[in-house]
């Protein structure tokens, strides 16, 4: 295959955007062409880009994050990290909302595993819990209907 290795401009995009060809004659042609980035959304005003992620090459990764707030975990060992430093585990959360919801939602994270995204309610009932549980209330567990157990 005597693919060329010359970009020339896309004509079909907004930006100059690189395009590689092979040679037709072989039966076999490959074009390259980036993907033009959707248009910038309003961010929330708690966003820290706060600059409507121009640089996002998909709708779903225009998403608003806040500041993130960790919680050192002092009962937890202090974790090694890929470049032979350490670190103490923690907590984190922080506000999300992508771009085509409706509603923000409350990330909770532990360390840099992938954690959950939860709606404001339901932030606003774990929230309570753990208060209840931390002044040393005992808090009755709810079934997924919503009832406490038992009921």
């Amino acid at each position: 295959m005597s693919a060329s290795t010359t970009p020339s401009t896309s004509p079909a995009s907004q930006f100059p955007v690189p395009v590689w060809s092979g040679n037709p004659d072989d039966g076999i042609v490959m074009t390259a062409r980036a993907l033009p980035s959707p248009a910038p959304i309003t961010c929330q005003p708690w966003c820290e880009a706060n600059n409507g992620h121009p640089g996002q090459r998909l709708r779903e990764d225009q998403c608003c994050f806040g500041l993130e707030h960790r919680v050192p975990l002092s009962n937890e060992p202090i974790e090694l990290i890929g470049n032979a430093s350490s670190e103490q585990q923690y907590l984190s959360t922080y506000l999300m909302r992508p771009a085509d919801d409706s509603a923000s939602r409350v990330f909770i994270g532990y360390n840099e595993v992938p954690g959950r995204a939860a709606t404001l309610e339901e932030a606003r009932k774990f929230a309570h819990a753990i208060l209840a549980l931390a002044d040393g209330i005992e808090v009755r567990p709810h079934r997924a209907g919503g009832g406490p157990a038992g009921d």
